[in-house]
């Protein structure tokens, strides 16, 4: 049984449905929470009020402003076989708060009031800017360290689809907030960059003409809102990598305890 760790958005969540009940068990899911917002330290100040009848979102929102992350990955990393890791959450930027704490600007912190409820003291830092990236790097550089002293950076796979372009009907796939997907594609290579020369991670993706959206998802249209030919790619992807991993782990074991 593969005990699996998800950080970052559907795009995992989504796919990880597509992998083997019998192989694969889910150990938690974070999602919402940006990198820098995760490794940018606890935050005691208070969020303002916000309204949400989600406990899911409320759930997201407060592990965001607290920067759960990390703590959850040391209380697990015992347990973890996987972690699957996207950037996806990264795509609205974040903000920083006068205390130093940054987080992450997203759909729910947009939808619930509670961006709109932050300090005129916080300020907006723009997903792609270089300001965001600079960031972004640094954090990559402390999420790594941190997974490295929880001997989980081997067992660390990057989720790395194209935002697709088109959708299965053939017509263009829309914008997300304004960010149309070509662009969008564009950014995130810089981010991905960081990804694999700071810490080595492998990738999953499908090409760009693979990566179609699907209009009738149970999200709703989106860029990354993938057909189901493009999970199951992912999760063939990541069932093979889990699989060398249990080999790797095989042979460390007869190493270890030597010839039988």
């Amino acid at each position: 049984m593969n005990r699996t760790f998800i950080y970052g958005s559907c795009v995992s969540r989504d796919t990880f449905d597509f992998l083997a009940d019998s192989q694969f068990e889910l150990v938690t899911y974070v999602a919402r929470q940006s990198l820098w917002s995760a490794t940018s330290g606890p935050n005691t100040d208070a969020p303002p009020e916000f309204q949400s009848t989600s406990p899911f979102q409320r759930r997201m929102l407060m592990g965001d402003w607290e920067g759960s992350l990390l703590g959850l990955l040391r209380q697990h990393s015992e347990g973890i076989d996987l972690l699957l890791w996207d950037l996806f959450d990264e795509r609205l930027g974040a903000n920083r708060l006068a205390n130093g704490k940054v987080v992450t600007r997203s759909v729910d912190t947009l939808s619930t009031g509670l961006e709109a409820a932050l300090p005129p003291t916080s300020s907006r830092i723009t997903f792609g800017l270089d300001q965001h990236l600079r960031g972004f790097t640094d954090a990559v550089t402390r999420f790594g360290t941190e997974l490295d002293s929880l001997d989980l950076l081997k067992r660390t796979l990057v989720v790395a689809p194209p935002w697709a372009t088109t959708t299965a009907k053939g017509t263009p796939a829309p914008p997300s907030y304004s960010l149309m997907p070509d662009r969008a594609n564009e950014i995130m290579q810089a981010y991905y960059e960081v990804v694999h020369t700071t810490l080595g991670l492998p990738l999953v993706t499908v090409s760009p003409t693979e990566a179609v959206a699907d209009p009738e998802h149970k999200w709703g249209l989106a860029p990354f809102h993938y057909s189901r030919a493009v999970y199951e790619s992912l999760a063939s992807q990541i069932a093979s990598f889990a699989a060398d991993s249990d080999l790797r782990h095989e042979s460390r074991l007869q190493d270890e305890q030597g010839p039988t």
